[in-house]
């Protein structure tokens, strides 16, 4: 099935279309990356393009995002493993943001490398983020963005952590949609590391483990 194709049956909420091409890739944890990455990632990006260009409504955007989440943690789920023990690592999406596929994606693949991550879902407050990072001491935090208009919430969160937690602050990595297409914004927002896609991040992260 091409990337088009999968779109179609996307946006069409055929889940069960979606599910048994994504059973298809991922039959081990390196395919699992590759569905992430070539398949459910730029098939994501594409619905917001036709969401922002006024080519589909809201509903049909809502669906093929519960669509691609759906099929996103079924794929995952026979390849999830207990990871207790490894290295903390802590993703949250920043306040005001609602988009957690990403950010989800990001945590699947860690854990599959070994992390043991807390995963924070959406429109986390900084307080509370702050008070996590005390808490749970990570390694490092990841921060997600998937809209531009939310790059500001970023760089006050990363202020606010270094206001707060000084020394004790942990490296922070940022990536989502907001990030594509400016090499540097990654630097303006005050992250520490960038990744295009959550199987990079892992791979950037794996020094961190060390």
């Amino acid at each position: 099935m091409t990337l088009e194709e999968y779109l179609d049956h996307l946006l069409a909420g055929e889940d069960e279309a979606c599910l048994a091409e994504a059973r298809g890739r991922a039959v081990d944890l390196d395919g699992l990356h590759r569905l992430y990455v070539d398949v459910i990632q730029p098939s994501q990006y594409r619905v917001g393009e036709l969401w922002e260009g006024g080519k589909i409504s809201v509903a049909t955007e809502h669906l093929a995002t519960a669509t691609n989440s759906y099929v996103a943690s079924m794929s995952y789920a026979p390849l999830a493993r207990a990871t207790g023990g490894g290295p903390r690592a802590l993703i949250a999406c920043t306040p005001d943001e609602m988009h957690e596929l990403g950010p989800r994606m990001l945590a699947d693949l860690l854990e599959g490398d070994g992390w043991d991550v807390d995963f924070y879902g959406t429109s986390m407050p900084v307080r509370d983020l702050i008070g996590a990072i005390r808490e749970r001491k990570p390694v490092f935090v990841g921060l997600s963005a998937a809209l531009v208009m939310h790059l500001g919430s970023v760089k006050r969160t990363i202020t606010a952590m270094g206001e707060a937690l000084g020394a004790e602050k942990p490296p922070v990595v940022v990536g989502g949609n907001a990030f594509r297409g400016d090499g540097e914004l990654w630097r303006q927002v005050g992250a520490d590391l960038y990744a295009a896609d959550a199987s990079a991040a892992v791979d950037v992260l794996r020094d961190l483990k060390k």
